[in-house]
Formats: structure tokens, sequence, C-alpha cells
């Protein structure tokens, strides 16, 4: 695995907990279908904005359930916002069930940026909330409660270069 594309660049970012229900990386990959989903990208995206401050607790998937969430947690309550009856899934899951292939250097507000660990599992996501980069990103680690939460926050551009960008698609 290339050390720098494999490298999570200077945000703080800590890794899903390895589950038994994690596939190895290869497993992790999707063809060229994503579902259609309800709603807009300008929705999907001020719904995401919506999130900032809230706190950061690992496995959440609803702020006023769970009190708070996390990186893939906060994608699916802001896409569930929008009459999306999604299921609770991890990063990887979000990645090959959800999303769509992007060109290089195509950055668009709305689009997921996905990091992977040094073994090539996709372990984090990110959206992307304007053109130069800025993006959304929950801050925080499995150690993360109720109790004792980490933060969701704007992190501003420019996008580093690791990470693969990838979109959803709506059905607008």
């Amino acid at each position: 695995v290339d050390q720098e594309a494999a490298a999570v660049d200077e945000e703080v970012v800590e890794p899903e907990a390895a589950t038994e229900t994690t596939p190895p990386a290869e497993s992790q990959e999707t063809g060229e279908e994503a579902v259609f989903l309800r709603g807009s990208n300008e929705q999907f995206v001020q719904n995401m904005m919506n999130l900032i401050g809230t706190p950061y607790v690992w496995g959440g998937d609803d702020p006023t359930i769970n009190g708070g969430v996390d990186c893939s947690g906060s994608i699916l309550y802001a896409l569930n916002q929008m009459g999306n009856g999604l299921p609770d899934q991890r990063a990887w899951q979000i990645y090959s069930n959800l999303t769509l292939p992007v060109d290089d250097g195509d950055i668009q507000a709305g689009y997921l940026r996905f990091l992977r660990n040094a073994n090539g599992e996709i372990n984090h996501v990110q959206v992307i909330v304007a053109e130069d980069g800025s993006r959304v990103n929950a801050s925080g680690t499995d150690a993360n409660t109720r109790d004792n939460p980490g933060i969701i926050e704007l992190l501003s551009g420019p996008l580093p270069q690791n990470g693969e960008i990838r979109r959803l698609q709506f059905r607008e």
C-alpha cells in the first residue's frame, strides 16, 4: 500500500474499531451502481452543515437518540432527514452501497471523501461542502460516548491529496 495514500492527513481521524463484520479491503470495493436517494445534493450539504457542533459519539446515527453521531452516522442522519430510510452502515458500506466514482480532480459540494487505514480498509468518511475542499469531519474515536463526546467540525480547504472522492446519486 502506498504510504502517502494510506496516511491520514493533518486531520485527527481515528479508525473505526475492527469488528468481525468488517470485510477485508478487497471486498470493500463496489461496481458502478448506487441507489437513487431522495433529496438533493444541496439539501444534503445543508443537513451536514447543520450538524457542525454536534457531539461525536462512536456508533451514533441520530443525535436525538444516541446523543451524537459518528462519521458514517452523520451521513446517514443527513440523508434520512430527506426521507431516505437507510439502516445503520459503516463508512465502507456507504462506499460500497451508496456512492459512485467521480473523475479525478472533480470536487463538488456534497461529494464524499473516503480514507483508508494502513491495511487499505475504508475507515473514515467526510463530506465536502465547498469546491475549495472544506469538509464536515467527525472527529473522535471509539472511546467517545454520550458522556465523553468528540465533535462534528468544519475543516477548511484545500482538500488534502490522500483519500478517494465519490458521489451520492439523488433522484432529483
